[in-house]
């Protein structure tokens, strides 16, 4: 049918008014059997779909891989006391792991537990497993550490910055099945915990820093009764008056354990500043 002109269409006349009442009938039945179409096709599509398993690790890991450059002397004066201060620092250059990817595509079978689903529209074959890869990225860091020396004596306290990231790499590999998705995640677990400065003064307290990858509950507990719970944290202790041990306590996803300890000691003779 040709398509109506607007030329010598009467005022306030629509062009398609020209179709017949059939015409109409004919056009808005076509419309509703393609749009039951499309919902029908849209039903079987999800109850046989593929579906995407996503499950991304933030590591967010520490700066390694790398090494420190030699102290170096950036400020020198004298105090009141009339002594030599002397401001040193050193440089740290590596890598920090920031995060996983791992993604597999599975065929009318859902995901397991700790991966995001999303449909991907497929169907037939055979269900379980298809494909997958780990993403994994990367970036470079530095880090950065001053101290005090005063005459001969070097101060046990040392100040860390991390002066952040630099540029940002990617590594893929492929996944053969789903046994090596989760022997990936379990080659991840750890649970790390930190205390700065381990050496204080008595009465003094510690920054306490922990972090876990892939566990489901920690605990952090000090032998002076400090205690915290939490995949991650940074806490201060209570004032430190001997020798003081913090444990690290975590459940990995698979049930297993895993648990790290450091040490606070009490120094009289820290050098004060």
């Amino acid at each position: 049918m040709a398509t109506a002109s607007n030329k010598g269409t009467p005022k306030n006349h629509h062009p398609l008014s020209a179709l017949s009442r059939k015409q109409w009938t004919m056009v808005v039945l076509g419309a509703f059997i393609v749009l039951s179409a499309a919902i029908s096709v849209s039903r079987v599509s999800v109850a046989n779909a593929d579906y995407i398993c996503t499950r991304v690790i933030v590591e967010d890991g520490s700066c390694g891989n790398g090494s420190w450059s030699p102290w170096t002397i950036v400020e020198t004066y004298t105090d009141d006391k009339d002594r030599e201060v002397t401001v040193e620092r050193r440089l740290y250059n590596g890598t920090r792991v920031l995060r996983h990817v791992i993604q597999y595509a599975n065929r009318r079978t859902t995901c397991q537990d700790g991966y995001v689903r999303t449909n991907r529209g497929e169907s037939g074959g055979e269900s379980g497993f298809m494909s997958g890869n780990i993403r994994t990225e990367s970036a470079i860091c530095s880090l950065e550490e001053r101290r005090v020396v005063i005459g001969d004596d070097i101060s046990d306290d040392v100040v860390r910055t991390d002066l952040g990231d630099g540029a940002v790499t990617t590594d893929r590999r492929t996944l053969g099945s789903l046994g090596d998705a989760t022997a990936f995640r379990k080659s991840l677990i750890s649970a790390l915990l930190d205390v700065h400065p381990n050496l204080v003064r008595t009465n003094d307290t510690t920054k306490i820093t922990w972090t876990s990858i892939e566990t489901t509950s920690c605990t952090v507990t000090g032998s002076n009764g400090d205690s915290w719970t939490g995949l991650t944290g940074t806490k201060t202790s209570s004032p430190i008056t001997g020798e003081t041990t913090y444990t690290l306590d975590c459940t990995a996803f698979d049930g297993s354990k895993v648990t790290d300890t450091k040490k606070v000691n009490v120094a009289p003779g820290v050098i004060e500043i």
